[in-house]
């Protein structure tokens, strides 16, 4: 398939989807322990959801769900598998499609690789709900790629003061360099009522200097033990003891007033992997 064919193959697309990238500007805020969270309990509810694990090179989702498959990205891209073949059944109702971990390849994808994927993310026209991309920390092309082409941007930050800023610093490159302007929030980590200010720090930031940027807080989790107990344990089951924390964060995932499912969101993620061009995305 030529770039002209994969390109009306977009325009093909007719079922309305949720793209969503789940990032962070540092380390450390549970990102993708957040991601898996959201895809459970939106799973729980019955949406059809894909978690796709988005960190290129240090992909660890099925690491941290105990999962185990010889398949992943770098096989897709490199056409040695089809996308509904690297697909794994989380068996929590949601699916995963796993990155490549220490794979230098797939951050210096060539053009038949980048191709390769975008038509086989097509693919999954009609498959799911929502497809949630768990990216890596930081600004990096393989973030910027991510963040640009899914429809919405949820950023993970914790109450610490290096969190807040490197928030901000991820949203302004966004907005600066790529023109996204809205951006959702989760605050993890969350102690005390004090904490809870910290996306009002960021949001004075946001207004006083970022010109046309919106921030939409979805809802704050607590510090808890549990998280590391899941994650020692691979066992997301123990998940349900925080859903009354995450209930009002679903609620806004699923209020199409807030999150708007369109029939053009898998094509234009699928663009974003034909933009992404060897440690460089092409804006």
């Amino acid at each position: 398939m030529d770039q002209a064919t994969l390109l009306k193959e977009f325009s093909k697309l007719r079922n309305p989807v949720r793209t969503i990238a789940v990032t962070s500007g540092k380390g450390g805020t549970g990102k993708t322990t957040m991601a898996i969270a959201l895809s459970k309990f939106l799973a729980d509810r019955k949406f059809r959801v894909c978690l796709i694990d988005g960190d290129l090179g240090l992909a660890n989702v099925d690491v941290v769900l105990g999962l185990s498959s010889k398949l992943n990205l770098y096989h897709v891209a490199t056409g040695e598998a089809e996308i509904e073949e690297v697909l794994i059944e989380t068996g929590y109702g949601f699916k995963v499609l796993p990155g490549g971990s220490g794979i230098r390849e797939l951050l210096n994808m060539d053009f038949f690789m980048r191709k390769q994927l975008a038509s086989e993310i097509l693919k999954l026209d009609g498959r799911f709900d929502f497809i949630i991309a768990d990216t890596a920390a930081g600004i990096s092309d393989e973030v910027m790629m991510f963040c640009v082409s899914c429809q919405d941007v949820v950023i993970v930050m914790t109450p610490e003061p290096t969190s807040i800023t490197d928030s901000y610093a991820l949203i302004k490159t966004l907005s600066k360099e790529f023109s996204k302007r809205d951006f959702k929030i989760i605050l993890n980590m969350v102690e005390g009522e004090s904490d809870k200010y910290s996306f009002s720090y960021l949001k004075m930031s946001v207004d006083k200097f970022l010109k046309y940027v919106r921030l939409f807080m979805l809802g704050s989790v607590p510090k808890d033990p549990i998280f590391t107990k899941i994650i020692k344990e691979q066992n997301l089951a123990l998940l349900d003891k925080l859903k009354n924390h995450f209930d009002p964060i679903i609620d806004r995932l699923v209020d199409q007033t807030v999150f708007s499912p369109l029939p053009t969101g898998l094509g234009r993620l699928a663009l974003g992997f034909m933009r992404f061009k060897g440690n460089a995305f092409i804006h």
